[in-house]
């Protein structure tokens, strides 16, 4: 193993596992979880693939636990689908001072070319409020009353931190503790509203519902994220070079072509790009390219470029 080594396994263990759970990072839980073993796998498969100079710049990336592991696995998943269409790539070449994620070298009657690659993902400010979510709920469950508890509040208008999270489960388990509510009986602090669903003796804590942690992806921040990688290579296309973005997404983001084509809603006016290709998988879970080609493109590539060959 060259980047899931068991010697680095062990070290990303004593560093997080003592930790509660919504404090370790991203890594860990892809490191150590069964549920990552064929995305570990693949990534091994696709990284013994490139040179060892390559090789030095993916894994400390794919290991860091300061940046998300999916932006470079989703690097090598588009870099992996360019290689079986045939072409020759090369990760973070220097371009006239920037190392785009990939330099596509000329094939038959398709120029050089270079891919950005963006991964759906959900805003920093969405992920501190997930967090903050489940840093609530990881409290709450540590109070000893064997109820289910429905919780209701407004995103937009709560905003969770630490201190405040404290406050809740304190209130809540006085609450519960003290007062001896009875099932449908609500408390309402501050926008947080809780209410008895039911009482059971087979729970000793209490087990929180509706509050969920999950997300979903606006396509407004990802047509950020595009209009600012395509302004970055503004001075490559000037020089006549197709920049391309990618974008890919893991299957449980709920995030498919369909929303990629919306968040590519008026970028066809940016002449800089030349097209814009989705990494995504189908009904049989393999992967596939659709693209699709900026009319508008200063530096236009031919149409079968990312057809299937």
């Amino acid at each position: 193993m060259r980047v899931f080594s068991a010697e680095w396994i062990d070290q990303i263990k004593n560093r997080y596992e003592q930790k509660p759970k919504h404090q370790r990072p991203e890594i860990y839980f892809v490191a150590t979880s069964d549920k990552y073993k064929e995305l570990r796998n693949e990534v091994e498969e696709w990284v013994a693939d490139f040179p060892k100079a390559t090789q030095n710049k993916l894994i400390p990336k794919l290991q860091s636990s300061e940046n998300s592991i999916q932006n470079t696995y989703h690097e090598l998943a588009v870099g992996n689908m360019l290689k079986k269409l045939g072409f020759q790539i090369e990760y973070e070449k220097k371009v006239d001072g920037l190392t785009p994620d990939w330099y596509i070298q000329p094939k038959d009657k398709t120029p050089a070319f270079i891919v950005e690659v963006s991964t759906v993902n959900l805003s920093e400010e969405t992920k501190k409020s997930d967090k903050q979510v489940v840093d609530l709920l990881s409290r709450l469950k540590q109070i000893s009353v064997g109820v289910n508890l429905n919780i209701n509040f407004n995103r937009d208008k709560v905003v969770l931190d630490p201190k405040l999270n404290k406050t809740i489960s304190k209130k809540v388990g006085c609450w519960l503790l003290n007062e001896n509510p009875s099932v449908g009986a609500q408390l309402d602090l501050n926008g947080v509203v809780f209410e008895i669903i039911l009482f059971n003796d087979k729970f000793r804590r209490v087990q929180p519902m509706g509050a969920s942690y999950a997300s979903f992806v606006n396509s407004k921040h990802l047509r950020k994220k595009i209009k600012k990688k395509i302004s970055r290579y503004k001075k490559q296309a000037e020089m006549g070079i197709p920049l391309v973005i990618a974008a890919a997404a893991d299957p449980e983001m709920g995030y498919d072509f369909e929303n990629f084509k919306e968040a590519l809603i008026k970028l066809n006016t940016k002449k800089e790009l030349s097209a814009a290709i989705w990494v995504g998988e189908t009904e049989s879970s393999e992967r596939e390219i659709k693209a699709i080609h900026n009319p508008a493109a200063m530096n236009p590539l031919p149409n079968t470029t990312f057809d299937k060959k």
